[in-house]
């Protein structure tokens, strides 16, 4: 790994970074998601609507329960994590969230975003963020991490499952013009024995 990364938990002044990491490890579907809010939010931008939702001092969402990294001082990548309370779905739940809405798992350390920028890529820095989240994981007492993935992303899949992640279940994609990836997203969960310090 680069030996100028840096970890740090987030600051409200990297909403914007953020943000367009979200949009990046979401392919269309983090857009999808802040768009649905539009009409709250008259006169903003999806990615606006999402650095105003992110620099929020609670919430799931909020930068808070994100770890960022940086090289020479520059935000690099992140990771976005925190404690999933799934309950019962309402029954007119909007059909293309549905799939993403299904695959949670209650009790987990919820993985809800993590990307590095392009020209950061290839040095450690996933993994490294990855890495974080299973150390956060244990001090909640969280019994295992959870995360969803586009089954057509191979490399996050290889390196999630080299992590110990397992395909736990998966959901066709519904069809979106702002929704990139077609096919199937994964549910991927790997559990935690917190007696061992691996």
């Amino acid at each position: 790994m680069n030996a100028n990364v840096t970890f740090r938990p987030a600051v409200k002044g990297d909403a914007l970074d953020i943000a367009e990491l979200s949009r990046i490890a979401g392919e269309g579907v983090t857009d999808y998601f802040w768009q649905s809010y539009a009409q709250d939010c008259p006169g903003l931008t999806p990615l606006e609507i999402g650095v105003a939702g992110i620099e929020r001092e609670d919430g799931e969402f909020s930068y808070k329960n994100c770890v960022t990294a940086e090289v020479d001082g520059q935000v690099a990548g992140m990771s976005m994590a925190f404690p999933m309370e799934a309950g019962p779905l309402p029954d007119d739940l909007d059909p293309v969230t549905r799939p993403y809405m299904e695959l949670m798992v209650d009790g987990s350390l919820y993985v809800c975003a993590i990307a590095v920028y392009e020209n950061f890529r290839s040095q450690g820095i996933g993994s490294a963020l990855m890495e974080r989240a299973e150390g956060r994981a244990r001090e909640l007492g969280c019994p295992s991490l959870s995360l969803q993935v586009f089954d057509a992303n191979d490399g996050a899949k290889r390196l999630y499952e080299r992590l110990g992640y397992r395909v736990a279940d998966q959901r066709a994609i519904v069809p979106h013009p702002l929704i990139h990836p077609t096919g199937d997203v994964l549910l991927m969960v790997r559990p935690l024995d917190q007696t061992d310090e691996e």
